[in-house]
C-alpha cells in the first residue's frame, strides 16, 4: 500500500509540474545600456561597418515630432546624441565621420545580445517591433530576418518603407527561425540606412518567452500513476 501511495503521489506531482511549468521571458528593448553601436559604413549597399564613431550609443530625448513615439520601455537610440527628427550632429562634434550639420549617408550598425537557457524541448517565441530612420535591416545570428521593402534612396520620410520611423514593423522572433540559439547567446543586428544626409535613429521593443515542453513530464507522471494502479490491483488479488 505504501508503494502505491508513493507512486501515485510522485506521478501527480510530475503531472502538476508540467501543467504549471513557469515560462522564461526575455525583454528586447533599445536603450543606451542594452544597444551597442558597432560602426559606420559610407556605402549603403554594404552592411559591414568600416569606421567607428567617437561616442557610444545614446538615448535620444528630443523625439517630439517627425518620428513615432518610442515603444514600451524602449528609447530611440543613436551613436550621435544630437540626432533626432529635428536635427543631427552639431558641427565639430565628431572626428571619425564627415562632420556636417546632419548625420552622413551610409549605414549605421547597432547590436543587441540576449542569452537563452532553454532545454531541448523548450520553445521560444515572441513579437518585436522596430522603427528606424531612414530604414533598417534586422539580422539574427548572421541571417537576415527582416529587410526594407522596395528600393531605398529617394528619402521619402523614413523612405516610405518599413521599418519606418512613423510606425513600427512587427516580426516574429523565436525557435523556428534559422540560426536561433535555443540555449546560448543570440545577437540581433540592426543595420540602419541613412540616405538623405539628415536624421538617423533606431527604436525596437518586445520580448520572447520560452514555454517548457510538458509532454515528457505528463507521460512519466501518468505512467507512474498507471503503475501504481496496477500494483494496487495486484495487492488486492493477493
Amino acid at each position: 500500500m505504501k508503494n502505491y501511495a508513493k507512486l501515485s503521489a510522485l506521478g501527480a506531482v510530475l503531472v502538476m509540474t508540467a501543467a504549471f511549468a513557469s515560462a522564461d521571458t526575455i525583454a528586447i528593448v533599445s536603450n543606451f545600456a542594452t544597444t551597442t553601436y558597432t560602426g559606420y559604413n559610407p556605402d549603403p549597399t554594404n552592411s559591414t561597418p568600416t569606421n567607428n564613431a567617437p561616442v557610444g550609443t545614446s538615448n535620444l530625448n528630443n523625439v517630439t515630432s517627425g518620428w513615432a513615439h518610442e515603444g514600451p520601455n524602449s528609447s530611440w537610440v543613436s551613436w550621435d546624441p544630437n540626432s533626432g527628427p529635428s536635427g543631427g550632429e552639431t558641427a565639430g562634434s565628431c572626428t571619425a565621420l564627415p562632420c556636417t550639420t546632419y548625420d552622413a549617408d551610409g549605414t549605421y550598425t547597432y547590436k543587441f545580445t540576449f542569452t537563452t537557457n532553454g532545454g531541448p524541448g523548450d520553445v521560444y517565441g515572441g513579437v518585436i517591433g522596430v522603427m528606424a530612420d531612414d530604414t533598417a535591416d534586422v539580422i539574427l545570428n548572421g541571417t537576415t530576418i527582416l529587410t526594407p521593402e522596395g528600393v531605398i534612396g529617394g528619402d521619402g520620410h523614413c523612405s516610405d518603407n518599413f521599418p519606418s520611423c512613423m510606425a513600427p514593423d512587427f516580426f516574429f522572433l523565436g525557435s523556428s527561425l534559422p540560426g536561433f540559439n535555443n540555449n546560448g547567446v543570440n545577437t540581433l543586428t540592426f543595420v540602419v540606412e541613412q540616405t538623405g544626409t539628415i536624421y538617423q535613429g533606431l527604436d525596437f521593443f518586445g520580448s520572447i518567452t520560452s514555454t517548457p515542453e510538458p509532454n515528457s513530464l505528463v507521460l512519466l507522471g501518468t505512467g507512474l500513476i498507471g503503475s501504481a494502479g496496477a500494483l494496487f490491483r495486484k495487492m488486492r488479488r493477493a
